[in-house]
């Protein structure tokens, strides 16, 4: 009798614990996507752009191509819930305390519901830590058999994978792939495997929160802070010129101070600099000082 005391206590205590470690889907900035449109393929960003209240309820805002989606997330039920754009209430997007075996109904947009069967629950290894994830599947033969649900990040085909599905091979050239997502300028939280890489490249949608977004003092001057390679970061204004630069730890410790650069755009070796992000501040020929964030990854 003792012993099933004892079990039953283990019990209560593992699932108390597993729910404190739940990673939110919501802690991250941004997520990259890779569309396929006919025999080609663009990037696409989802960017969490900050949260609303509607009634009692808070909902952080995704925005991607002027497309807003107020999405919802619950952690001690571990559920996500979405307005779609011109929606007028929510669906359900993520259950992570589904069971297996479960049956759950997705209503992709557009579209009429599409039952799935949650089959096996594994773990992925991502840059973020290990996860937990949900294999799901259907008989449908519109949609792909299979999506992948991982915690903290989402759907393998995209963070709002209802409003962009993939759809069954043969059946259309069209898809949709997470490239990454981010849970902090620089600091990324997934690497998917699609044919793109998850790369800076500069103009790209998902640019600023690969990179980091560079902060503006005023309307007019703006600085940019980027990796050129892995021992290499660029810091360039878009008018002026730099007079002074300074290297700040993310702690506030000042590492590197350069005078006198005179220049709009200015290279500075990071091969003997650790890991993380740092600050650079650069003051430009009017007096005015100005920074950017830059995360390095030796």
């Amino acid at each position: 009798m003792k012993k099933k005391i004892l079990s039953i206590i283990f019990l209560v205590e593992t699932v108390i614990s597993y729910s404190q470690n739940y990673p939110p889907f919501l802690q991250n900035i941004g997520w990259c996507v890779e569309e396929y449109i006919g025999t080609g393929s663009i990037m696409s960003s989802y960017t969490n752009s900050g949260d609303t209240t509607i009634g009692n309820l808070s909902y952080s805002k995704l925005n991607k191509d002027n497309k807003l989606f107020l999405i919802r997330e619950d952690h001690v039920l571990r559920k996500v819930w979405v307005i779609l754009p011109n929606g007028s209430s929510e669906i359900l997007l993520y259950d992570f305390a589904i069971s297996p075996g479960t049956q759950i109904s997705l209503n992709y947009f557009g579209n009429i519901a599409v039952l799935y069967h949650a089959d096996s629950f594994d773990s992925i290894n991502t840059t973020s830590g290990v996860r937990k994830r949900i294999k799901l599947s259907t008989n449908d033969t519109v949609f792909s058999s299979t999506i992948y649900w991982i915690e903290g990040i989402g759907s393998n085909f995209g963070p709002v994978y209802l409003y962009d599905p993939t759809y069954a091979p043969g059946l259309m050239n069209e898809g949709h792939c997470l490239i990454c997502s981010y849970s902090g300028p620089g600091v990324q939280s997934y690497s998917g495997s699609c044919g793109i890489p998850c790369v800076p490249y500069a103009g790209s949608p998902c640019y600023p929160f690969i990179v980091g977004i560079s902060e503006i003092t005023n309307e007019n001057t703006r600085i940019m802070v980027e990796n050129v390679n892995d021992n290499l970061i660029r810091i360039q204004l878009n008018r002026g010129k730099i007079k002074d630069l300074e290297v700040f730890s993310i702690e506030g410790s000042l590492l590197k101070i350069i005078h006198d650069v005179d220049k709009n755009e200015f290279y500075i070796f990071t091969n003997d600099w650790t890991k993380g992000l740092y600050i650079i501040q650069a003051t430009i020929d009017n007096g005015i000082q100005i920074k950017g964030k830059i995360f390095i990854k030796p």
